[in-house]
């Protein structure tokens, strides 16, 4: 899958962009949103949608130095849905299973949701572990040596 986009608006106000993305196979005007009256898809003078789904609107938050071409286009490029689309393209492939048969019997059930460990706390936990695991090491060693140095000693009392 080939993502492609265009940067179709920018705003010095706000320092933003808004970027259009888009496939091969989910072209603007199958992503097209804004529509005339009779149905057909409103366009710009251009030719193009008026709006599409995968109009992202992207503060550039680089002021000093300005952003350059380069720099644009690169946080245009790491803006896009990737996922997005990946998922997309699934559900118009018959062989993709996408029909979440399995959610059919979890509809209308109650449950509590449970906050998920972050990566921070995640690293701390793991932090902990091995602050553990050391002090561990460390009482095995000296075990070891107090055992050794004990039996030393009776051994040197005999």
């Amino acid at each position: 899958m080939e993502i492609k986009y265009r940067i179709i608006d920018f705003d010095p106000n706000q320092h933003s962009i808004t970027v259009r993305y888009y496939t091969n196979l989910l072209t603007e005007d199958l992503l097209a949103i804004s529509f005339n009256n009779d149905g057909t898809i409103l366009r710009k003078d251009d030719g193009t949608p008026a709006r599409c789904q995968t109009d992202y609107h992207i503060n550039i938050w680089k002021t000093n130095p300005p952003p350059t071409l380069d720099d644009i286009k690169k946080i245009a490029n790491d803006s896009a849905p990737y996922d997005w689309f990946k998922l997309k393209h699934d559900i118009l492939d018959p062989d993709v299973d996408t029909s979440l048969s399995a959610v059919s019997s979890l509809i209308d059930q109650e449950f509590v949701a449970e906050k998920p460990i972050s990566v921070v706390e995640l690293a701390m936990q793991n932090e902990t572990q091995e602050n553990a695991d050391i002090e561990s090491e460390i009482q095995k060693i000296i075990d070891s040596i107090t055992s050794t140095s004990n039996s030393n000693s009776s051994s040197a009392n005999t």
